[in-house]
């Protein structure tokens, strides 16, 4: 189709990023029939990629759910634990509801507000 003057290179070079064959020779010909620029047959190979699906995070184990209630309990605010699995990283959410609840933390954590 290049030889033949119907796409130019700019066409050939977005062509190129589409791995499947038969989706590659698809996009070429519709680009030539609708007369597409390349740059609207960059937007149309863009859209036709499936968004990938959505990661949702996995509920946390048993021992991590008895870990959360535990300290809660302590703390006596919510706590979240969210490990990424990837090693051995995570990172772990305390909520309050109130400033006194989080001054109340800050002091167990020993951290004096005045000095910051």
């Amino acid at each position: 189709m290049i030889a033949e003057g119907k796409l130019t290179i700019g066409h050939a070079k977005v062509l190129a990023g589409v791995v499947d064959g038969v989706a590659q020779v698809r996009f070429a010909e519709a680009a030539v029939t609708q007369e597409m620029s390349v740059r609207a047959l960059e937007k149309a190979i863009t859209e036709s990629i499936p968004e990938p699906p959505a990661k949702h995070p996995l509920a946390p184990s048993a021992h991590l759910q008895q870990l959360e209630k535990t300290i809660s309990g302590e703390l006596g605010m919510r706590v979240q634990i969210r490990s990424s699995g990837a090693k051995g990283k995570g990172r772990i959410i305390i909520q309050y509801a109130s400033l006194d609840q989080f001054d109340d933390l800050m002091q167990r954590l020993n951290i004096k507000l005045d000095e910051i």
